[in-house]
Formats: C-alpha cells, structure tokens, sequence
C-alpha cells in the first residue's frame, strides 16, 4: 500500500487550487487490493489506472489469475475503481480531480473470457454514464472516464460491444483506421521503444527516435502511453523531454514526486 506523506497534502493542495497540471502524466499499473488504495493514489492527482481484470462466478475481480480460493479477497472492480471514481466525479462537480479537466482512463486487462467481461462491464457501467466517454444515437458523450480494453481481442472489436468502452492500440495499430474516441491511446512498452536500459544517459540517435515515434503518435490524434518503465530517473526525464502523454509505473509516489518537481512551464 502507498504510505502517506507530506507529498500527498502537497500535490493535493497544488491540484485543488488550480496550479499544477503535469504534462507528462502517471498512470498506476498496481493493482488495487482495497479501495482506500485507489483513494490514496487520486490524493495525489494521479487518475489515470490500469488493472487486470478477471470475471469469476457473475462478478468482476481485479485479478490477473484466478484465486486459489472461494474464500479469496480480491477486490471487485466495482468497489477498487468505479465506486471511488464516480464517488470524485460527483464530489468535484463533474471533474474527477478538482480543477481538472482532463479525460481520465481506466485501462482493463483482460486475460480470460473478454466477452464476459465486457457483458458484465456494461451492465455495471449503466448507472455512470454521466461520467463516462461513450457512443450513443452516433454520438460522443463527453465524459470525463473513459474505459479503454487492452487489445488485441479480435471479434470484440465491433461498435455494439464498445458502446462504453474503448480500445488501447499497440505499436502494431498505428496504421487503424478506428476513430481516435475509440482507440484514444498507444500503448508502447519501454523496450519496444529503445534498448537502453534506463540508466545514465541514452545513446542521442536513439533519444531521437524515441521523440520522433512519439510524435508520429501525436500526429495521429492519439496519446502515448509507456509502459513497464524502469524505475529511474534517467528514464523518467527521457520520457518526459520526447512528449510521453503517460508514463506506467507501480511506484507512483516517486513518480509524482519526480515529475512535480521537474515540470516545467
């Protein structure tokens, strides 16, 4: 669990008066075992989420494997997530964190029966529309969460299983014609983007590279998300000078801390 510090109560009081809007932003890849975690981690002005997701017996669980047990403790996805979201959605009169006005992104992945839990998905997700980004009747709800599934899934991709959710793209997807409200992001993991393992200073030709990949995806219309990012600050201000939209990690307190201080206007 994230330990409380001073830095909660200083990101907290920077984003509730309007003051720091990060522009490389942290998406948490830990999954939560309570939701008080999800608490803990919005405290900070971090609302962009990834999870694994597992439907056992009618319910969702934020899981990668099955439980060993009937008697588990795994969190439902309801309670971890939409709950405390829809709980801020409401609280901050229509922003997820106070004077943010940014989309946040819940990112699921589905590692067992997707169609089961995107059926599921959509019957839990009915009484929050008012927060989500979806399509209805041809048009976009602008909501402030949107849902994104991990792809590839093959026959899920179709506009009937996708009214409240979307996709997250791979490299392999820059060339999709899905509309950006669909697939608003790519997803590159830290090794398919360099060889550079992070630490002291990456080779320039490949820093070049990187910062071109990342705007061939901006040009597109959509976000760059990188994921499994070495824990270093080497790595964390490589990603920051190419433009990165989101940068994963499950050490999001160092993160926060690293980008609080070393953002500039």
């Amino acid at each position: 669990m994230i330990k409380y510090s001073l830095l909660f109560l200083f990101v907290n009081l920077l984003f509730s008066t309007g003051f720091c809007q990060l522009k490389t932003e942290v998406l948490c890849t830990q999954n939560a075992e309570n939701s008080s975690e999800v608490w803990e981690v919005l405290s900070l002005g971090v609302h962009q989420f990834e999870a694994d997701v597992m439907p056992i017996y009618g319910e969702l669980y934020v899981t990668p494997t099955m439980p060993d047990s009937a008697n588990h403790v795994k969190p439902t996805l309801r309670d971890a997530y939409l709950l405390p979201l829809f709980n801020q959605f409401k609280k901050n009169n229509g922003n997820i964190i106070p004077q943010h006005t940014d989309i946040s992104y819940l990112i699921l992945d589905i590692g067992y029966e997707p169609q089961t839990v995107i059926r599921l998905l959509r019957q839990q997700l009915r009484t929050m529309q008012d927060m989500l980004v979806f399509k209805a009747d041809g048009k976009w709800h602008p909501g402030k969460l949107q849902i994104l599934i991990k792809t590839p899934f093959g026959g899920i991709l179709n506009q009937e299983q996708l009214i409240l959710t979307g996709v997250t793209g791979s490299g392999k997807d820059l060339s999709s014609d899905l509309p950006i409200e669909v697939m608003p992001m790519i997803e590159l993991p830290f090794s398919d983007l360099t060889t550079w393992n992070g630490i002291g200073n990456i080779a320039f030709e490949e820093y070049l590279n990187v910062k071109k990949m990342v705007a061939e995806i901006h040009q597109l219309g959509r976000k760059v998300y990188v994921s499994k990012c070495p824990k270093s600050d080497d790595a964390w201000d490589m990603l920051q000078k190419a433009e990165v939209d989101f940068i994963g990690t499950l050490h999001v307190e160092e993160l926060v801390q690293y980008l609080t201080e070393n953002t500039k206007e």
